[in-house]
């Protein structure tokens, strides 16, 4: 049988990189097994790479963002070294999004990009030469030649795993709450998706470049998710994590009736623009207790830079009305996009000071790859370095990390006085 080791890199620079597990490589792991594959996880999360030594296969397979390229360059070495045969797939953003960087500057022989399920299983199964698309490899027969299969839109038919591959991994070390213990406390909180992808299009976000086609994973499978977590790991809190909850209004319905039926206690990230007061008065009904909303900043003029699509009067009032339905507020802030002045800051500044909101994550803006803001930089007056490696790229991490300029920095570390005990990262301590 033909079988595959895939990796999860650690996150070292976040606060716990146990807070919530990589559902999409669980999906993918129940997905192969479904389909005669053999697959062993190895969650390197908490691990130091120095000590890890990779067990030997042939296929090994590595996922990651663009934050994730030093760890996801580091095990693709290490695992070339001892095993030099082993052919080394990666998927996820990076590889999606950033294919070319990555077959550059690491051992990765094969990037597979967008939904990985049918294109790693066609792959392990019957070879390079038979894949549809998105594929992008080594030509072994012309030393430093690339050959490319560009992603398309791939058919979304193909069935996936109802459940993650929960088992795959140590899950119960992802279940205390942490980022979101000011909502219950420390008890058994678990993360499940009910939409993949997001119809929105954010210029500081390339989520439209990974998905091209929206998926709504049917009811009865969010149900028997749920049912599941409920009864074999005591989960008391769910969190989900659609990009946007429940954009659309028949499906927004269904699933509060289902979380409702369910008697789950539940939390979710949403838009300002669809936080109206019959729709939130529903989710508080159905158990919501919480919703982080993306503000990003509390100016106009970088709110339109960002193609936000909402103003930063209806984030206060989405803000506002939360918090009067007695539900918990987070606001996620982003510093330093292009074009952002002391004056803007500023502007955030008041934002931050004045809003109804229990909780602040403030975090770094970074010209991720894929998103508007990486392919057009002359549109925004700025240059990107396209070679970097990307180890100071990622936008949150433990208190006192230090990315982006010194400017940056010291905006960050001023907002971040103005939250105060609002931090999320006093939360965290």
């Amino acid at each position: 049988m033909t079988s595959i080791n895939i990796i999860i890199p650690p996150s070292p620079w976040l606060i716990s990189d146990t807070d919530i597990p990589w559902l999409g490589v669980l999906y993918l792991s129940a997905y192969l097994k479904n389909h005669g594959i053999g697959v062993e996880v190895t969650d390197l999360a908490g691990v130091d790479l120095e000590t890890w030594v990779p067990k030997k296969y042939r296929y090994y397979g590595i996922t990651g963002t663009s934050a994730h390229f030093p760890q996801i360059r580091d095990i693709s070495y290490k695992i070339l070294k001892m095993y030099p045969s082993a052919i080394i797939i990666a998927g996820g953003p990076h590889a999606t999004l950033a294919p070319f960087h990555l077959l550059k500057y690491s051992a990765v022989d094969v990037c597979i990009q967008g939904p990985g399920e049918e294109r790693l299983l066609n792959f392990l199964k019957d070879g390079i030469h038979t894949m549809p698309d998105g594929v992008i490899w080594w030509d072994k027969e012309t030393p430093g030649a690339l050959k490319i299969k560009p992603m398309s839109i791939l058919s979304e038919s193909y069935n996936m795993a109802v459940l993650p591959d929960y088992e795959a991994i140590d899950f119960k070390k992802y279940l205390p709450s942490q980022t979101y213990k000011y909502l219950l406390g420390v008890v058994n909180e678990a993360t499940i998706f009910t939409t993949l992808g997001c119809p929105f299009r954010c210029n500081f976000c390339a989520q439209h470049k990974m998905r091209s086609k929206m998926r709504h994973i049917p009811l009865a499978d969010v149900e028997r998710n749920i049912t599941y977590l409920k009864t074999k790991y005591k989960v008391k809190l769910f969190y989900i994590s659609d990009d946007t909850f429940g954009f659309e209004k028949s499906r927004f319905g269904d699933l509060c009736d289902l979380f409702k039926k369910k008697k789950i206690t539940w939390h979710c990230l949403l838009r300002a623009d669809l936080a109206q007061k019959s729709r939130l008065e529903v989710m508080k009904d159905s158990g919501c207790i919480g919703i982080v909303y993306g503000f990003e900043t509390g100016s106009d003029k970088i709110l339109k830079a960002m193609n936000k699509g909402v103003t930063a009067k209806q984030n206060y009032e989405a803000a506002e009305l939360t918090h009067k339905l007695g539900m918990k507020v987070r606001g996620q802030m982003v510093v330093g996009f292009p074009g952002e002045t002391n004056k803007t800051i500023s502007e955030t500044e008041h934002f931050i000071a004045n809003a109804p909101v229990d909780h602040w994550g403030i975090h770094t803006f970074q010209p991720f790859p894929g998103s508007d803001v990486w392919e057009n930089p002359e549109k925004y007056k700025i240059k990107i370095d396209k070679n970097t490696d990307f180890s100071d790229w990622h936008t949150i991490g433990k208190p006192g990390e230090k990315v982006g300029s010194l400017k940056v920095q010291k905006w960050v570390e001023h907002l971040r006085n103005v939250a105060g005990i609002r931090n999320i990262e006093r939360v965290c301590e």
